[in-house]
């Protein structure tokens, strides 16, 4: 808001845009538009000191509450407001082609975050932040110079808007810790994510981003499982911020991980537990301690099916 405004004044530009789709007609070079949300009470709130009540003769105006937010006015311009959400639409041509191709370069630039319904990103852009290290990488060597000049659009962008944001996370995650702000971030596509299930360690791999709509971060996993018969598992995991009151926490403590951030030789117990189990996909001789027994060896038949041993 600016100076003279009042309570009822709307949120707004410098520069007002009454038709956006007619814009973006007359203005076929823009590569991306940035639409941002506003919660004006919020912001309201926060500029409160700001406003200047107006002195009136006529009581009967002063009482009427319809008119009370007009009693306040702005002495100075106030700074921007801070938006409370932000979704980035992908319009060029030119770059969505860019993204196609720079996923053929690199395999590892997951093509599918961005394809088809998924031109319009939500923020903090996950998408970006895992790959926006490889793309900056690999732009060179797109042969389209048109294609090369949008990428470089979405990048400068992402480096003014969320640069500090990004390496304040990448600063935490080093450290082996996370805050509820950079939650989101620690899970990338085709990543090993590990969960504990009775003192066990159990991994997954994830199949794309978290869903981040709500307070709840849904991930879609995929595993091995065994009834008889190898084969992979579908699942959704669903991620919670623990309810603690410190607000950055070891990353070791969530109740799902990325294996990444292993210190503790959870990697080391699934590769022997993968390997053993490996070995009874067969007929073998085993031994194990039955539960309350003196450690005696029991006999076991033999059957090529599964049995957890130690």
């Amino acid at each position: 808001l600016f100076a003279g405004d009042n309570k009822a004044s709307a949120l707004r530009g410098t520069i007002s845009i009454t038709d956006v789709e007619e814009h973006l007609e007359d203005n076929e070079h823009i590569s991306i538009v940035i639409y941002r949300t506003y919660d004006c009470e919020e912001y309201l709130e926060s500029i409160e000191e700001g406003f200047e009540r107006l002195k009136l003769s006529d009581y009967g105006v002063r009482t009427v509450s319809a008119m009370r937010p007009y009693l306040f006015v702005l002495r100075d311009d106030m700074a921007a407001a801070t938006c409370i959400s932000e979704d980035m639409t992908l319009l060029s041509n030119d770059l969505k082609e860019a993204l196609r191709n720079l996923g053929k370069l690199d395999p590892k630039i997951n093509y599918n975050s961005f394809r088809q319904d998924h031109w319009t990103l939500k923020a903090p852009y996950l998408q970006l932040y895992h790959f926006r290290d490889l793309i900056r990488q690999t732009a060179p060597r797109l042969t389209n110079l048109e294609e090369q000049r949008h990428v470089d659009v979405l990048l400068r962008y992402i480096d003014e808007a969320f640069g500090d944001d990004y390496a304040e996370a990448d600063e935490l995650f080093a450290q082996g810790l996370v805050s509820q702000k950079h939650h989101s971030k620690l899970f990338g596509p085709n990543e090993t994510v590990v969960t504990m299930k009775d003192d066990q360690p159990v991994a997954s791999v994830s199949r794309g981003l978290p869903n981040t709509g709500s307070s709840i971060l849904a991930l879609y996993c995929e595993n091995w499982s065994f009834d008889g018969v190898f084969g992979r598992k579908e699942s959704i995991a669903n991620v919670i911020w623990p309810s603690r009151s410190s607000e950055i926490l070891q990353i070791v403590d969530l109740d799902l991980f990325p294996l990444e951030y292993d210190r503790v030789g959870i990697k080391q117990r699934l590769l022997a537990r993968g390997q053993l189990l490996w070995k009874c996909r067969k007929r073998r001789y085993m031994s194990y301690r039955v539960p309350g027994g003196k450690g005696d060896i029991q006999a076991v038949r033999i059957y090529p099916i599964y049995t957890q041993c130690e």
